[in-house]
């Protein structure tokens, strides 16, 4: 009887252990694509202006559309840093 409740406990914890990496998983994968996302524009933006000469507007213009992504990623990452936390207070951990 003691083995059956020493392994429903091993089983259990287990479980837990599995359910806490799928969670990090998931929140890998959606850091993972907000994190490309604004990388690939500011790339093109870049390449982009390394190709050809640009009029000083235009170039004013790909420089805005760089700070736009980057404060899109800064924002999305601060977004999941909050969640986090919220998420480690709600469950105690």
């Amino acid at each position: 009887m003691h083995a059956n409740i020493a392994r429903q406990a091993e089983l259990e914890q287990e479980l837990a252990r599995r359910e806490r990496l799928s969670a990090l998983g998931r929140v890998v994968t959606g850091v993972a694509h907000e994190v490309r996302n604004p990388l690939a524009a500011i790339k093109l933006k870049v390449q982009m202006a390394r190709a050809r000469p640009y009029a000083p507007e235009k170039l004013d213009q790909t420089f805005s559309v760089i700070s736009a992504e980057i404060e899109r990623w800064i924002h999305s990452c601060a977004g999941y840093l909050n969640s986090e936390v919220s998420s480690d207070a709600n469950t105690g951990r």
